[in-house]
């Protein structure tokens, strides 16, 4: 029978603080009733409540390249403990908590009715029938569409119709570049220590994005039902389908949970394509399919086409200049 013992060092996690501290060298004991004793590392952290951080380590402190990726948490109190138990402490290791992932938005778990009642102004008939969808587990999304420049600096290139300003939304990508910009971002995120391995950049399925976009409300829009759009054009780029254009992110309100051209602007490549079945459902599984959705709308669409419930089929070669997308961070 193995014992839990753990050993507590207090930090205090800053916004974009580094704090590194050390676990001494300690073995494995036995006890005198026959117990084999185990020491892990408990890390005492004291932060903001909702804060999120990652949790690092290494043995060998002088190798700037040897940081690895423990975990990420997010804190429910203003002290929280946190034990590694990936391995019992038999020789020194340092630890040290850093503010993750910038430019995200932790999305909670939670249950939402997906889709819109038939009653629902500007609705077409591929959003139901409405299902209640549960996550279990959270997951970080993108506070703004992927840039031309973050693109550019990962990909090397720049696919976009509108270019001149590095903060547009890219666009005029296929779901397959998508698809490649979010398993080259894991790659290097994972190869160089600061992402767990369990954790991946992808785009968001159909369900985590109307979740996320919905931020708990049941409205047609985040902002409210807004039957004659004229709080819209606070929160939305849309309607100018002849002389309009993408606008650089951020530039209008965000949603509740601080989300940004959830509506308007480009419209957003999803992960897939769900089916509705009525009833509910739990964690429902992405889909290969080659079809895929685009939500949210865009600066080439009229009003209706903006609401929360609203979809678009997107073949994954297909190329407008209409459609870009953002990525979420989420747990395999």
């Amino acid at each position: 029978m193995t014992k839990l013992i753990h050993g507590r060092v207090s930090i205090t996690a800053g916004a974009l603080m580094t704090i590194s501290f050390v676990v001494a060298p300690l073995a494995a004991a036995q006890s005198s009733s026959g117990l084999g004793l185990k020491l892990y590392a408990g890390l005492s952290i004291t932060g903001q409540v909702a804060s999120l951080y990652t949790i690092q380590q290494t043995s060998d402190v002088a190798d700037s390249n040897s940081w690895r990726a423990l975990d990420i948490i997010q804190l429910t109190n203003q002290m929280q403990l946190y034990i590694d138990t990936a391995t019992p402490v038999q020789a020194q290791r340092y630890y040290r908590s850093m503010r993750w992932p910038l430019g995200m938005a932790w999305i909670p778990p939670g249950t939402f009715l997906m889709g819109s009642p038939s009653t629902e102004s500007g609705r077409n008939s591929n959003e139901g029938p409405q299902t209640y969808v549960t996550f279990t587990r959270g997951f970080f999304i993108g506070k703004f569409e992927v840039t031309q420049g973050e693109y550019l600096s990962l990909m090397g290139t720049n696919p976009s119709a509108y270019k001149g300003n590095l903060n547009l939304p890219v666009e005029t990508v296929t779901w397959n570049d998508a698809a490649a910009y979010c398993a080259r971002l894991t790659q290097i995120e994972q190869a160089a220590g600061r992402l767990p391995t369990r954790w991946v950049y992808r785009l968001p399925s159909e369900a985590q994005w109307e979740y996320a976009c919905r931020a708990g409300t049941a409205t047609r829009f985040s902002h409210g039902d807004d039957g004659s759009y004229t709080l819209l054009p606070l929160y939305a780029w849309f309607g100018d389908p002849t002389t309009g254009k993408p606008n650089p992110v951020g530039t209008k309100l965000p949603n509740p949970w601080g989300l940004y051209d959830m509506h308007g602007n480009v419209w957003e490549l999803c992960q897939d394509l769900m089916t509705y079945t009525g009833g509910s459902v739990i964690d429902p599984p992405l889909s290969g399919v080659t079809a895929r959705m685009t939500r949210g709308g865009s600066w080439h669409s009229l009003g209706p086409r903006l609401r929360s419930a609203s979809r678009n089929p997107y073949d994954t070669v297909n190329r407008e200049a209409w459609v870009g997308f953002r990525i979420i961070l989420a747990a395999q």
